[in-house]
């Protein structure tokens, strides 16, 4: 029996519990408990427990790292406490040798010539704005896409038409945020590839018809797709090579066999991928840490 406990920022776990718990009975021979970070505390006996149970951190065998978003402070000491113990991290941002922000993920994905949509970016210090927007226009045509890169789910990603909204776009940036430029890339779709170190689990087409985001976040639709270039697949293996990443979601821009790695999501929402693939990530996660 191998003891696995997801670790998450989110609170109200009750029903996250019963179906993690219903996903481990199905894999069998694993025994899966779901907690925050926020119920946990270092004892005065140098071990980390819950407060609720005074259950031991040590005695799990797996930690399943998720819901870093926001995390508090203290979470990077249990990741520093995890690897001394020599537990296998699944999943973990902080583990990484690369962290996965978006800007890191773009260096990185040039340096391994991975194609990515042209990219530009730079913090925003609200001085030499007219320099700024000249370089932007040097290099970009419109229209273009900019990012607050430290956000997900599509917020603060807009489409910039003309020079007006791009001034407007720099002026409205909070002082010390970092911008992200990006060209524009017309598609009506984009694809979400979710796998493992082991294989892919699954790919669906993510659409909006109203939107130029395809996030289904921000309303859009999806559907399951079947097959994907060579290239593609072995992209998806060679970033989570390259990350150290057990799982994760990839996005892509596909068209024949061209395409662009959208984004890297260590940690990829699932319920759509779920719903129309029929596959259930926490099973297959599950699945693929029973068997390491």
């Amino acid at each position: 029996m191998k003891n696995i406990l997801r670790l998450t920022g989110s609170s109200g776990l009750l029903w996250k519990e019963t179906y993690f718990k219903q996903c481990a009975q199905e894999v069998g021979w694993v025994n899966v408990d779901i907690i925050s970070y926020l119920d946990l505390f270092y004892d005065i006996d140098w071990k980390f427990k819950f407060i609720e149970t005074q259950k031991l951190l040590c005695d799990y065998d797996y930690f399943w790292i998720g819901g870093t978003r926001g995390l508090p402070f203290k979470s990077s000491f249990i990741y520093y406490y995890i690897q001394l113990l020599k537990k296998k991290i699944i999943d973990s941002r902080v583990a990484l040798t690369l962290d996965m922000s978006k800007l890191s993920q773009i260096v990185v994905l040039n340096y391994l010539s991975i194609p990515i949509p042209k990219s530009l970016f730079f913090v925003n210090t609200r001085n030499l704005l007219e320099t700024k927007i000249e370089i932007i226009e040097e290099r970009f045509s419109y229209p273009m896409v900019i990012k607050d890169p430290t956000l997900d789910r599509g917020e603060w990603v807009s489409l910039v038409e003309n020079k007006l909204q791009l001034r407007e776009y720099l002026e409205d940036v909070m002082p010390w945020n970092c911008v992200l430029i990006q060209e524009f890339i017309e598609n009506d779709w984009d694809y979400r590839v979710i796998a493992t170190r082991k294989g892919i689990l699954g790919v669906i087409k993510r659409y909006n018809k109203n939107d130029f985001r395809n996030n289904i976040s921000v309303w859009g639709e999806s559907q399951v797709i079947e097959n994907l270039p060579e290239a593609v697949e072995n992209a998806t293996a060679q970033i989570l090579e390259k990350y150290g990443l057990d799982v994760a979601g990839i996005d892509f821009f596909i068209k024949w066999n061209e395409f662009y790695v959208i984004e890297i999501n260590d940690l990829p929402q699932y319920s759509a991928f779920e719903k129309v693939t029929w596959v259930s990530y926490p099973v297959a996660v599950l699945e693929y840490i029973k068997n390491l």
